[in-house]
């Protein structure tokens, strides 16, 4: 069930999977659950760019953790592409396609990563 982009109900669930990360580091599935709540609560705080880029780079580590466990976690690379498009972090934004493409070549999410390279002038 999606999680709407509402303040008090991502605190809810930015405390229940910050509780399972800490339970299970392993779980990966809470690890980006809790990554995709900060994703949210950073585009629903960017009235407030301090606060925003802050929940972006709490999204971004945990992501990342999901990607050292399981460099090839599709779901990881494609949420930590909207956290680089987020941050306007063009460098990020690039290594990240290169890593969905790797990742998944033939994926609806590496054509899409191939077609925003191109026309954001990456070498890809």
């Amino acid at each position: 069930k999606a999680i709407v982009a509402d303040p008090p109900r991502l605190d809810n669930a930015l405390e229940n999977y910050r509780k399972a990360a800490e339970q299970d580091a392993a779980n990966l599935r809470a690890v980006r659950a809790l990554g995709q709540t900060y994703l949210m609560l950073g585009r629903s705080k960017m009235d407030n760019p301090p606060a925003a880029s802050q929940y972006f780079s709490q999204a971004r580590q945990q992501f990342e953790l999901c990607l050292k466990v399981d460099p090839k976690d599709l779901e990881a690379l494609k949420s930590l592409a909207k956290v680089a498009v987020s941050q306007r972090d063009e460098s990020l934004l690039a290594d990240v396609y290169r890593k969905i493409i790797e990742t998944a070549p033939q994926s609806e999410a590496a054509g899409l990563a191939r077609r925003d390279a191109q026309m954001r002038g990456f070498k890809i």
